[in-house]
């Protein structure tokens, strides 16, 4: 019960260098389009 009522913040470490090397390489999809 503890767990399932604690606050999962997203995104996570893992998540967020994911997505900037997706960047980098022009695969991301969680970006603005500026």
């Amino acid at each position: 019960e503890d767990v399932a009522a604690t606050v999962h913040t997203h995104p996570t470490l893992a998540e967020a260098v994911m997505e900037a090397a997706e960047n980098a390489r022009g695969q991301a999809i969680h970006t603005l389009n500026r």
